[in-house]
């Protein structure tokens, strides 16, 4: 659409001006679930910045599990949010940051169930994190 030389506005907040880094996370509304969701393993470090985020992702210093955690995270995040913008666009029913989060949560818990580790295993303990920090 930019190219276009048409600008859209956010359909989550109503920014005149949606772009890739309002939507994922200067958007007040990605932002919070971001923050909701991830709050344990994000620390001080949640930035609406899109590169930010994108750097502290790709930094390490972290242990295994929350590496693992933060990147499913983080693509779970972007997906429903992804996917709420694109229902709101097509006039679907729009869903409260509070449930998009609910969601993500929960998506991101099947997954670690559906990895099917037993035990002895490294990450056997993933699920463990995962509910400690939501």
């Amino acid at each position: 659409m930019r190219s276009w030389e048409k600008t859209q506005s956010c359909m989550l907040c109503g920014e005149p001006d949606e772009t890739q880094d309002h939507l994922h996370f200067a958007c007040p509304y990605s932002f919070t679930g971001w923050l909701r969701v991830g709050g344990g393993l994000l620390a001080d470090e949640a930035s609406p910045d899109w590169m930010d985020t994108l750097n502290f992702l790709h930094l390490g210093g972290r242990n295994l599990m929350d590496q693992i955690l933060l990147c499913m995270m983080f693509q779970t995040t972007v997906y429903y949010l992804w996917q709420e913008r694109n229902t709101r666009r097509h006039e679907g029913p729009w869903i409260p940051h509070e449930q998009t989060s609910r969601l993500i949560i929960k998506s991101v818990k099947n997954r670690i169930f559906s990895l099917g580790y037993r035990f002895p295993h490294k990450l056997t303990c993933l699920l463990r994190k995962w509910i400690e920090v939501t």
